[in-house]
């Protein structure tokens, strides 16, 4: 009969596995910052481990490639940034207006209060690793694509209520879309000191707005549409 494995031991091993894991988030968090402020590409393996305090061996223990470790910061971004963005717009009870405000909010609102770092990057490095023809590249458009997929069927749910120009591609609306967020928030980013970032939010908000729906709508008009839909709210 096999012996059961000792308590300590057993402790030990979730200590180690809290460890391990700690020093796997601070490669990470210092890789953002060091990608963010001097690119995937001028950001050396040594960088990194003088950032962490960790030898280029121990490094690799955690990443086999920096590329790995660059594929890691869009899977973060994906699930913290995404995933909760898409469960809860799509959860909401309401029509097309309730639903892209919800939108809006958690794009403009995510990056200001909770991780400015990790969406300015994933922003950078989208533009950087385009063409590369890496498997970098590959993970971004795939995720990208997650992305794009979900505010086009968004648009199509404005084209239904006819809330939204009929001869509009919503492909392409949401291509344009994201290309807008992921702009204004680079920015934002660059002129915060000197951007009301609540106030250009809900600019650029309402002008992609005034550009999708039916017929000449003032920004008055604008606000009217968007505010008098039902409050919501969205933990970040």
């Amino acid at each position: 009969m096999k012996k059961p494995r000792p308590i300590h031991k057993e402790k030990q091993e979730i200590a180690r596995t809290n460890v391990n894991s700690d020093v796997r988030e601070r490669i990470v968090a210092e890789s953002i910052k060091l990608f963010l402020n001097k690119s995937f590409r001028g950001t050396s393996i040594k960088d990194i481990t003088e950032a962490v305090n960790l030898s280029k061996g121990a490094l690799y223990w955690y990443f086999e490639t920096k590329s790995k470790l660059l594929e890691t910061i869009i899977e973060k971004w994906e699930h913290e940034f995404l995933d909760p963005l898409i469960q809860n717009v799509s959860g909401l009870d309401g029509g097309f207006l309730k639903k892209f405000k919800a939108f809006h909010k958690w794009v403009s609102e995510f990056p200001r209060y909770h991780n400015r770092e990790l969406c300015v990057t994933e922003a950078a490095l989208s533009a950087e690793m385009a063409g590369s023809g890496t498997e970098a590249e590959k993970k971004i458009n795939q995720v990208r694509s997650k992305y794009r997929v979900f505010v086009e069927r968004l648009i199509d749910e404005g084209k239904k209520e006819q809330l939204l120009r009929e001869e509009l591609d919503s492909r392409v609306v949401a291509h344009a879309i994201i290309a807008f967020h992921s702009g204004t928030l680079l920015e934002w980013y660059a002129n915060e000191d000197t951007l009301d970032g609540a106030v250009f939010a809900r600019t650029y908000r309402d002008m992609i707005l005034q550009g999708m729906l039916k017929g000449a709508v003032t920004d008055l008009e604008v606000n009217v549409i968007v505010n008098k839909t039902t409050t919501y709210t969205l933990s970040l």
